[in-house]
């Protein structure tokens, strides 16, 4: 997953948020790192010389590139910059599968999660059409205020929040959690929250109009953690009952964890983003980066990711 990873970056602290987190999974690697500089078509005008406005901004996109590379705590990563005209969604995905990315890195502004590109939004699109993992991080964390702090390799991942709902979706989630842990030798907590009324989930039946069932959430998140268990990784199962997206963050609080890692459904999954959905929402109130991953997308990834286990 960290072999080439796509950056799109424009000049904003919101978007170099994202490095900090970057440099604590790049530590030691000779991964390569691809910071994209998009310029969004321009209206020509009367008497406005739209060609001298494109060639300064990709002359101050080639500075800003050079300002990166010597910034980045990743000294083994291997960079290069690439400038591209277009619509941004569209040129991040087109460079994605250009470059064959195995992963996009974003940051995202603030406490509106990614609202604040919604209707047509970059951080929406790209999620929906990305065919690799997406990180993502929120721009006004106390790591990203102040540029990149000077020792990210004090704080690796330890512990991993992979929140499961019994679903194909969630459970994309999973080898993309196991690559990380396996990495920072990380512990990965999977929580199931079990809503108010379920009378069915992953083959459990819960008793009718009975509370809902810490214990029954905690035997679905066990279920669904068991092949890393099994691998020998350090693994946590937890159940509650509640609000998802309420308890997430809670759990996520609670055991401290350093990254939460979540499956998505396909494209037309992540069509309700901008409307409020268990993802955004958790995005929204994260404390912590979040690593997407697209249900449709993952199993090749599975095989590649299994293989790897057998021969670490």
């Amino acid at each position: 997953m960290l072999e080439k990873i796509l950056i799109p970056v424009d000049g904003t602290p919101r978007a170099e948020a994202v490095l900090w987190h970057l440099a604590r999974l790049l530590r030691g690697r000779e991964s390569q790192v691809v910071f994209l500089r998009v310029i969004e078509p321009i209206l020509g005008y009367p008497g406005v010389e739209t060609g001298a406005i494109v060639e300064n901004e990709r002359a101050e996109a080639k500075a800003y590139f050079k300002e990166l590379k010597e910034r980045l705590p990743a000294r083994d990563a291997r960079v290069t910059g690439l400038i591209r005209e277009g619509y941004p969604a569209d040129v991040i995905l087109h460079v994605a599968k250009e470059e064959r990315a195995t992963l996009i890195a974003m940051g995202t502004h603030g406490r509106t999660g990614i609202a604040r590109w919604a209707w047509g939004s970059v951080a929406e699109d790209v999620l929906r059409g990305a065919d690799v993992p997406v990180l993502l991080t929120r721009s006004d964390r106390r790591e990203g205020a102040g540029w990149i702090p000077a020792s990210p390799e004090e704080a690796p991942f330890r512990r991993l929040l992979v929140p499961t709902d019994g679903s194909e979706a969630a459970a994309a989630a999973l080898p993309v959690a196991a690559s990380v842990a396996r990495d920072f030798g990380a512990e990965v907590v999977a929580l199931h929250v079990v809503p108010e009324h379920a009378e069915l989930v992953m083959g459990h039946t819960a008793v009718p109009d009975a509370p809902p069932s810490p214990e029954l959430g905690r035997r679905i998140a066990a279920e669904f953690v068991a092949p890393l268990t099994d691998e020998g990784l350090k693994t946590r199962a937890e159940g509650v009952a509640g609000d998802a997206v309420e308890k997430i963050l809670e759990t996520a609080a609670r055991r401290e964890a350093d990254l939460i890692v979540m499956g998505t459904h396909g494209r037309s999954g992540l069509a309700r983003l901008g409307l409020g959905s268990v993802t955004e929402r958790v995005l929204r109130g994260a404390a912590v980066p979040m690593l997407v991953v697209r249900a449709s997308t993952t199993s090749a990834r599975r095989r590649k990711l299994a293989r790897g286990a057998a021969t670490s």
